[in-house]
């Protein structure tokens, strides 16, 4: 009847937010690198700077970089990423579930940041640009 728990309600005051215990996460002030190689593997970004591990990571951290990644229209299926500054990301080698890895894919970067990604473009084959040259359209009114 009046089952509601601490979590439940947490969640409905602080708007969407994912039920289960907090995230823990880790922040690196100085130089972070992150692969799709590494990401592959199972490992964090590697901090060259100063570590730090957060307890619980903010809701934006998780949200913000794969929304922008999203609308630039990167494929992050083979990327490199740098950041030089503060970042923040989800530790997903204590998660278990791979929900983690969709939603934590790119920390979180406050300073300069380089997204480096392979982009599939779409070229026509060199038989229909060939054949387009040679025919070129009958102009109107002729």
């Amino acid at each position: 009847m009046g089952e509601a728990s601490p979590e439940s309600s947490g969640a409905a005051a602080g708007g969407p937010s994912m039920p289960g215990p907090p995230r823990k996460g880790k922040s690196c002030k100085g130089c972070l690198y992150y692969s799709s190689v590494l990401k592959s593997r199972g490992y964090n970004p590697i901090c060259v700077g100063i570590p730090r591990s957060i307890p619980q990571v903010p809701g934006f951290v998780v949200e913000e970089p794969r929304e922008e990644a999203a609308a630039q229209g990167h494929d992050l299926r083979q990327f490199k990423y740098a950041c030089a500054g503060y970042s923040m990301f989800v530790d997903d080698r204590d998660a278990k579930s791979g929900e983690n890895d969709a939603k934590a894919l790119l920390p979180y970067c406050q300073g300069l940041e380089l997204l480096v990604d392979s982009r599939m473009v779409e070229r026509k084959s060199q038989a229909v640009e060939h054949a387009s040259a040679r025919n070129p359209k009958p102009k109107e009114g002729m």
